[in-house]
């Protein structure tokens, strides 16, 4: 003969007759879970996440949260550490605190469906609804987890790591209780020794966080190259580091960095330009190093000077000089008027020839033998190389006289 515990129990579910009604301490899914796991050897039904159920005589607390639903089946502990509580319905005050919460579970008495969590910010009261979720459904899967033992808004530590240094580098650190609970920071050191985080300086915790757990999550950043860094990989290794030295010549391994340093030290450094490229007026295709060159190495450059004495002999109007120069320039002349004396009359004429053949008159002067002057003088005439330039001088009385003089010709600078 054998019994059909099964038939029997649905049987109430559905309330078949007076004497089989629905008892939920027995005759529930969940009872009935737990009546088949024991009876069969079925494991405890937990799930990455799962619904829960305040009991209704649960006492209110931050952190002693006693369930209905889960069934007394599952083992003690199985939820510590590894799993999280939030409250998704305040029954007696909906949508106000503690909903939205998450805390780390603790420890887990199975008989009893009470869980131990971290303490939320107001009390979970009976009746409320509560998620129970894996940590891998909020952080994906963790790196490691812990308890500090060093607390610090920069440094904070857990000796008891055995990973070597920079295991954890580019990972996130986070600690899932405290004052910073669930602020992810960035790690851009890890001691081995001593377990030591170092946090982003630029973005630490909020304050020292306590002795609290924290747990390490994977998202791997970026770190500032090393200097002079020749990798082409990545973002970084085109910025480059503070460290890089300056480069002036293009390269296809120097970073952004050691260019703009470069340009730096040309402009403002004692180390300036490191190489001159020979010197080419500027244009299209030429560089700054080129164009800068080309204009120092224009300087001003002087036909040799000429230097002689002209003698009247007669009356009439005699040159003096005539020049010949065939580049563009300015054109410098000085006559001394020294042996002249009282009575003496003498006038000197210049003249550029501007249309190729005939020299026509720029300037006259007359002097004098009681001049107070010395020296007759042409200076900046500027003549393009075919405007040639010619100086006379005319006696109208006196004696005929010597006059030394000299010119030149400071030539247009070209390249």
């Amino acid at each position: 003969m054998t019994m059909d515990v099964v038939g029997a129990k649905f049987g109430r579910i559905m309330n078949k007759d007076v004497n089989e009604t629905f008892d939920q301490s027995t005759d529930s899914l969940e009872a009935i879970r737990d009546f088949l796991a024991a009876i069969m050897g079925f494991g405890p039904g937990v799930s990455l996440w799962m619904f829960g159920r305040c009991a209704a005589g649960m006492a209110a607390s931050q952190t002693i949260l006693t369930m209905d639903n889960l069934g007394t089946a599952l083992p003690n502990d199985v939820f510590n550490g590894e799993f999280y509580v939030t409250v998704i319905h305040n029954a007696n005050a909906p949508g106000a605190a503690p909903e939205g919460e998450w805390r780390r579970v603790a420890d887990y008495v199975g008989l009893t469906q009470t869980f131990t969590t971290d303490a939320f910010t107001a009390n979970v009261e009976a009746t409320d609804l509560v998620i129970i979720a894996h940590e891998s459904i909020l952080f994906g899967n963790p790196l490691g987890r812990g308890t500090l033992d060093t607390s610090s808004a920069t440094v904070p530590a857990d000796s008891t790591r055995t990973e070597g240094n920079d295991y954890f580098n580019g990972a996130l650190f986070m600690t899932t209780e405290g004052a910073d609970r669930f602020q992810p920071r960035r790690i851009v050191d890890y001691t081995g020794a001593g377990g030591i985080f170092t946090l982003d300086p630029n973005n630490p915790l909020n304050a020292a966080p306590g002795l609290v757990d924290y747990v390490i999550l994977t998202g791997q950043t970026e770190f500032v190259p090393p200097v002079d860094g020749i990798n082409d990989r990545t973002p970084a290794d085109v910025g480059g580091s503070k460290g890089d030295s300056g480069v002036q010549a293009l390269s296809a391994t120097s970073s952004q960095m050691r260019y703009i340093k470069g340009l730096v030290d040309m402009m403002v450094t004692a180390t300036g330009i490191t190489t001159w490229l020979a010197r080419s007026k500027a244009g299209n295709g030429v560089s700054l190093s080129e164009a800068v060159r080309d204009i120092d190495e224009l300087k001003p450059e002087w036909n040799a000077r000429t230097s002689a004495t002209h003698t009247t002999v007669s009356a009439n109007e005699e040159t003096i000089l005539t020049t010949a120069f065939t580049t563009p320039g300015r054109f410098f002349f000085n006559l001394t008027l020294r042996n002249m004396v009282a009575g003496d009359d003498f006038t000197i004429r210049v003249y550029k020839r501007t249309d190729g053949a005939n020299y026509d008159r720029v300037s006259e002067q007359q002097y004098l033998g009681n001049s107070s002057l010395d020296i007759y003088e042409v200076r900046d005439m500027y003549t393009d190389g075919t405007e040639f330039v010619r100086v006379t001088i005319q006696r109208a009385s006196g004696t005929d006289r010597a006059f030394p003089y000299s010119y030149n010709v400071e030539k247009q600078a070209v390249a």
